[in-house]
């Protein structure tokens, strides 16, 4: 039976609609508080949007609604599609995602020719604060210090040992890639005059200059960085690129901090790294799997402090993801240009 809905499409707006795998869980709950009917208003006021949001089963069922579907928006819990079930969306010119990467959804929007767009400018910039925060943090001993000063015995003794601290201020920080996330913590530890060295293929000595940084090898910034972050895009080829031969050979009390993906680190070789070398020690945000798995040594190690996934947006934070969305979608409609389009020959190189 066709859709009722779909004869009320309101005249010379686009057709949109909101898209979410399933209406079930934690990223159910995430979706409505993003897409609340404030953000629902706004979209409407450009758009004709589907009062509906729709999701897998309406993909799954054929729904007539999806060959009407000019403009989808949608954040985290977007579902990954075939070409074919992609297909399904005739008229469908462009994807808004409220959310940061793109990666393990995009490619068959894009080889369609289908315009993607992402929140990743918005996120980028709340992954790069906490990281900022997390040097800052460690720069000043506070992670070193949480192991250490546990009675007051341990408290001149630990002291002492933080008079050898210098402080964030000319600290060498290394940065493996050197994508959105990664420049704008660039500008922010510049502006400590921070040195900061990057290791990334796709920028030439020339650019690192420019930027005011020192391009390096993997094996250089890990042996004389005090603090390594690691920016590595999602890709197979870079699995297990972050291990023990590395990790091993970090300045005496350095700190790893890994915000990118957890598949990007050789789980083993950092647990028997962080065993052989006590005083360096990994902030983990993400791990592979994620979470890790009960038995994980992950979980033995004092040295070793996990959080669950939390750098980019979240809570009220993730409105900004909303708004940078419908914005986006406000200026394409002017046919103005836009800073946050994914393209499919560049997709290899970011994050």
């Amino acid at each position: 039976m066709t859709d009722q809905r779909l004869k009320h499409k309101v005249q010379g707006k686009k057709r949109a609609a909101l898209l979410i795998g399933r209406k079930s869980g934690d990223q159910w709950d995430s979706f409505r508080q993003m897409f609340d009917e404030e953000a629902k208003r706004r979209i409407a006021q450009k758009f004709d949007l589907y009062p509906e949001i729709l999701t897998m089963e309406h993909i799954e069922k054929r729904s007539d609604i999806l060959g009407e579907v000019e403009v989808l928006f949608g954040a985290w819990g977007f579902p990954m599609m075939s070409p074919e079930e992609v297909g399904l969306f005739a008229k469908l010119e462009r994807v808004f995602y409220a959310a940061g990467s793109t990666k393990y959804f995009g490619i068959p929007f894009l080889e369609r020719g289908i315009g993607l767009c992402s929140s990743k400018k918005t996120n980028g910039e709340h992954v790069a604060n906490f990281c900022f925060a997390q040097m800052l943090l460690a720069a000043k001993g506070y992670f070193h210090s949480l192991l250490a000063y546990r009675d007051a015995e341990s408290y001149e003794r630990q002291k002492k040992q933080n008079r050898k601290v210098k402080g964030l201020a000319r600290t060498e920080v290394g940065l493996i890639g050197c994508g959105e996330i990664a420049r704008k913590l660039i500008a922010l530890l510049l502006a400590q005059e921070c040195r900061v060295f990057v290791h990334d293929p796709f920028v030439s000595g020339e650019e690192a200059k420019a930027m005011g940084i020192e391009k390096a090898s993997i094996e250089k910034i890990f042996e004389r960085c005090e603090i390594v972050s690691n920016h590595l895009p999602d890709l197979p080829k870079l699995s297990k690129a972050i291990g023990y031969s590395q990790l091993v050979k970090m300045p005496e009390n350095s700190v790893f901090i890994n915000t990118g993906r957890g598949g990007q680190i050789d789980n083993e070789g950092l647990c028997s790294a962080l065993k052989e070398r006590p005083d360096v020690i990994a902030l983990l945000d993400v791990t592979e799997p994620e979470p890790p798995p009960s038995d994980s040594h992950f979980f033995n190690y004092e040295n070793i402090f996990l959080t669950p996934h939390i750098a980019g947006c979240i809570g009220e934070e993730t409105k900004a993801l909303v708004i940078e969305a419908i914005e986006s979608s406000e200026r394409w409609l002017e046919g103005l240009p836009l800073d946050n389009t994914e393209k499919l020959e560049l997709y290899d190189r970011n994050a």
